[in-house]
């Protein structure tokens, strides 16, 4: 089977299983091919798959047999969601989708493309920065990755004048220059501890009973087991996680409010962890 039928076949499987139904024409429009080619994917969807479609004679359309449809194709869910958000299964299967809330802050775009080419050929910048405590100069960093905290987009980056790794916020910098010396050992990614460092964090529903009073719900929203789930991140972005899925990082589950229905089961996790002073309630001292 070639590559170019196996995605016309998952296509297949896909629609049936999410929208309940497909047509020739449904295929045709999608992939661009005859009348005569959609005709033989779907007879070898029928001899692959067989028992997961019906004929509606009526209206023309392959129909999901739903008491005996297995898929023939592994639909991971994370896989699903990015494609449900774009438009070309959004509009098929006629959904209206919210991806998130609108971005406040941005970066511009030729910064933006300064920092990736930095990065892609292990280059420094040379950039104009304001510092949120009002001072704006030039410094020079290695940048080495980029991070979406789900409220702005941060570079990490090895800032040269203070010889320590350390985030920036992309949408603070004026402009941004690549430079054309090497890059030392020091300052690549590597070097880089927070980033390397993988840090595990159980996440369990907050027991305390004003903040959450159905725990079940929680287990069985983030499909935890024995009470808890495990997230595997990176110690230099451990703390905008916390702080965005609102984790109750308190030694003795001290936040109160609706918005802290989980809590951090193991706060020792976070032990020089740069990240964790933004962590909620997480207090360095308390936590050893």
């Amino acid at each position: 089977m070639s590559k170019a039928v196996k995605s016309r076949l998952e296509h297949i499987d896909f629609v049936l299983l999410f929208r309940g139904s497909i047509s020739r024409q449904d295929l045709m429009e999608a992939f661009g091919i005859s009348e005569a080619a959609a005709t033989r994917d779907f007879r070898q969807y029928n001899e692959t798959c067989p028992g997961n479609m019906k004929m509606n004679n009526v209206s023309k359309r392959w129909e999901i047999d739903i008491d005996s449809f297995n898929p023939c194709f592994e639909h991971r869910v994370q896989s699903v969601l990015s494609k449900l958000r774009g438009p070309k299964y959004s509009e098929l299967l006629n959904l209206n989708f919210v991806t998130g809330a609108p971005r406040l802050s941005l970066p511009n775009v030729d910064v933006l493309a300064s920092v990736t080419r930095a990065i892609a050929n292990r280059k420094a910048i040379r950039a104009h920065y304001m510092h949120a405590s009002g001072s704006s100069k030039y410094i020079e960093l290695v940048p080495h990755s980029l991070v979406d905290n789900g409220i702005r987009w941060h570079l990490r980056a090895y800032d040269r004048s203070r010889k320590v790794f350390w985030d920036f916020v992309l949408g603070r910098f004026h402009d941004a220059a690549v430079l054309t010396g090497t890059i030392d050992d020091q300052e690549s990614i590597s070097a880089d501890h927070q980033w390397n460092r993988i840090v595990k964090l159980e996440l369990a529903p907050h027991p305390n009973p004003e903040n959450l009073k159905n725990p079940k719900a929680i287990e069985l929203e983030y499909g935890m087991e024995n009470g808890f789930i495990v997230q595997e991140v990176r110690a230099a972005i451990a703390g905008y996680w916390l702080r965005l899925w609102n984790v109750d990082c308190s030694e003795n589950q001290s936040n109160r409010g609706g918005q802290y229905q989980l809590y951090l089961r193991n706060p020792p996790a976070l032990y020089d962890v740069e990240s964790a002073q933004i962590a909620p309630g997480y207090d360095a001292e308390s936590a050893h």
